[in-house]
Formats: C-alpha cells, structure tokens, sequence
C-alpha cells in the first residue's frame, strides 16, 4: 500500500520524529532554499489542511506589490527572502551599476550569482553583499513573525541551503521576529537549525508511513470491536 506525502512535510515529519522537532508537539519546519517551503505539526502531527495542501509557507504574502512569484502572486515570501530573492536582488544592484566584489566569486559570470557568493562577498567586507543580506533577513524576519503570529509554535527549525550563512542571516532574522510577532508568542518559541539535511525527507516519509499504517491497524481493531 501506498501513502503520498510532499517533500517539505516529510521533512518536517522526519525533524520531528529524529532531528530538531524531537519532544515536541507544536512545531514549524521552514526550508529556505531557491523557494521556502514548509511543514506545520500540530499536535504531534502533520497538518495537511482540508484537500492535503496546507504548509505552502513560502506563498503567504508579504509585499502584494512585490516581486511576480511562479505561483502568479505577488510578493509571496519565497520572492522575497529565498535564495533565488538574494540572487535576484544582486543582479539587480550589479545591473544599476552598484560597486561591489560579488563577480569576482562567480568568475565575472552573472547567472552563476548565487547566494554562496554574495555570502563570501560579504565576509570579505563587500557593503552591497552585506545590504542584500540584511534586506533578506528582513523579509525572513516578517515571515516568521507572521508564522508565531498565527501558530504559537514550540519551535521553528530552520533547514535548506540558505541557512548555512548562519548568523549573518538568522540572527536579523530573528530581531525582526521579535520586533513583529506578540510578546507571549515570541518568548515561547525557540528557533533550531535543522539535523537531518537531505535525510530529512527520507526518513520523514518513512515514519508517515508508519503512523498511517498504525492508524488503519487501530480503526480495524475498533471496528472488529
């Protein structure tokens, strides 16, 4: 027998039974990647929504006049705060004639601009690497303040390629969080990186099974009962 599950809820699924998520109940995964993607577990559980498609995080809307997003929205998250965002923004500023290094970590070639870069640009002290980075902190930051808004979660795991610039990019993150979201909501929330990297998935969409597979063995029980 076969049991569907998205990537971003496996993920989330499997922090929670084996990384970051362990002993919790109520948790947000968020990967922040070339998109962000996402996972809510309520209660212990997956939450799928209605027709099995909550957890979109990455198309909640920030700026509704912002960037055209894949999805034919506006100023989702994803648009604003990804990866593919900070690449984005860098072309843009190297495009309007802005002085910056950035180039010189891609071989002078722009469309391999990547987030990696910008990062090493901005360690070496370039000061529109440094910007680009703090304008994505800041969408970041919006989106988890809407996300402890809302949830009211333990905790927020935060996994995909763009997290490994780490505190450059988190920690302003996280001051404009607190700056947005209820108090009582921020003081109870606590933020982690992500354990699993690309296993995540994997053994997320294992242990789904699993409860799937406990949850019918219950419900023919009751029923022989």
């Amino acid at each position: 027998k076969a049991f569907l599950i998205n990537d971003a809820n496996a993920a989330a699924v499997g922090e929670l039974h084996f990384g970051a998520g362990r002993g919790t109940r109520n948790f947000i995964y968020i990967t922040v990647s070339t998109g962000i993607g996402g996972g809510i577990i309520i209660d212990g559980k997956i939450y799928t929504g209605s027709t099995g498609v909550a957890g979109e995080l990455g198309h909640m809307v920030i700026d509704d006049e912002g960037p055209q997003c894949n999805c034919g929205n506006r100023g989702c998250w994803e648009t604003l705060a990804s990866g593919t965002a900070l690449a984005r923004e860098a072309r843009h500023r190297i495009e309007e004639g802005s002085a910056t290094s950035i180039l010189k970590y891609v071989d002078g070639n722009m469309e391999k601009i990547n987030a990696e870069a910008i990062h090493e640009a901005a360690q070496a002290g370039d000061k529109v690497a440094n910007e680009l980075i703090a304008q994505t902190a800041y969408y970041l930051g919006v989106g988890l303040a809407n996300l402890i808004n809302i949830f009211n979660p333990e905790v927020i795991v935060i996994g995909g390629g763009l997290s490994n610039i780490g505190d450059m990019l988190l920690k302003p993150a996280f001051e404009e969080a607190k700056r947005r979201a209820f108090k009582q909501a921020y003081q109870a929330v606590r933020f982690a990186r992500a354990e699993l990297g690309r296993n995540s998935g994997v053994l997320g969409a294992a242990a789904f099974a699993l409860e799937k597979v406990k949850e019918e063995v219950q419900d023919d029980n009751k029923d022989r009962n």
